[in-house]
């Protein structure tokens, strides 16, 4: 009936908003990692260019390097500083929504057990049949039961139309004078219709209303499932690219960026190499660093969006649900 389509579209509301919580608490979680992780790489530049003013200071007083070289490394080092407070800022943010999106107190630091790792192999889930995609989404069961309390509502505006017309047995005693016999009574039984006027005005409205609506949610129903399908298939290769790409940034591109600032902060200190090699050899190691950290952000943001998409959440069990359609 009408109120068990009501509390089914309830529940499927709730899930799509649970659904929907999850999802934001997975963009939020990724991002933040994302930028700890930004921070760590920093943190270790700026601790290598530390080091790198420690070895010049001592060569400025013998005479054997410029002071213009030990002021052109702290400048380099502010910068680095400046790039690290903007990161810590963001970090800040991020965790300060996490905890609103989770509800706890903003003071509390947010830990969060699994890393931005990048996986050698993305893990291969098995493809969702249609069945098992529509099943899954709130969005669809929502669709469903608003078909279903279309319809309920318009079999129930159906028998109210019938129920303002009034079926009734009546009896009707008739006292006459029937001569010669004297004063008679007779007795009718009988059966009485009564049709309220105009009957059409009554209901006819709220059953054409009824009818649009269930025209409306069938229409609604159809769009929504080439939505989801079409919305499936673009995740799972986006999921799919990201993953190639980030692979590709993180490879053998970073540790040949390290050996390199390696490889020249040694050649430097024996003065075969110059402090314009080495601060080269710095910045394109942290743009490196960031950059691969910029695709791998992508693919595990890739990654939530593919569990948004098919609602693959812990606790999101909409199978009761689902079997009620």
């Amino acid at each position: 009936g009408v109120r068990r389509a009501q509390v089914l579209l309830a529940e499927a509301e709730i899930a799509s908003k649970r659904r929907e919580l999850a999802y934001e608490v997975d963009q939020a979680s990724t991002q933040m990692m994302a930028s700890r992780a930004k921070l760590s790489v920093g943190r270790n530049l700026a601790k290598l260019n530390t080091e790198i003013v420690d070895f010049m200071r001592p060569l400025v007083e013998r005479g054997e390097a410029s002071p213009l070289d030990v002021t052109q490394v702290e400048l380099t080092g502010r910068s680095l500083q400046q790039k690290l407070a903007s990161l810590e800022n963001a970090e800040r943010q991020q965790a300060l929504r996490l905890a609103r999106l989770l509800g706890i107190d903003p003071k509390q630091t947010v830990r969060i057990k699994r890393g931005l790792q990048l996986p050698l192999t993305r893990p291969a889930p098995a493809p969702l049949s249609d069945e098992q995609l529509f099943r899954r989404r709130p969005d669809h069961l929502m669709n469903l039961a608003q078909h279903d309390v279309a319809g309920a509502e318009a079999l129930l505006d159906h028998a109210e139309r019938w129920e303002a017309i009034a079926l009734k047995v009546f009896v009707v005693r008739d006292q006459s004078v029937d001569e010669p016999d004297g004063l008679d009574t007779n007795t009718f039984t009988g059966i009485g219709v009564s049709i309220p006027l105009p009957l059409r005005q009554r209901n006819e409205n709220a059953i054409e209303q009824a009818r649009i609506d269930i025209e409306a949610a069938e229409k609604s129903r159809s769009a929504r499932e080439f939505h989801i399908r079409s919305e499936y298939e673009a995740a799972l290769l986006a999921a799919r690219d990201a993953h190639s790409l980030a692979l590709e940034a993180s490879g053998t591109v970073i540790e040949l960026a390290e050996k390199n600032l390696a490889e020249f902060r040694a050649t430097y200190e024996q003065g075969l190499a110059s402090l314009l090699q080495v601060q080269r050899a710095q910045e394109q190691l942290l743009e490196l660093h960031n950059a691969s950290l910029d695709f791998v952000e992508s693919y595990h943001l890739a990654e939530a969006l593919l569990r948004f998409v098919t609602s693959n959440y812990p606790g999101l069990d909409l199978t009761s649900a689902a079997s009620a359609k």
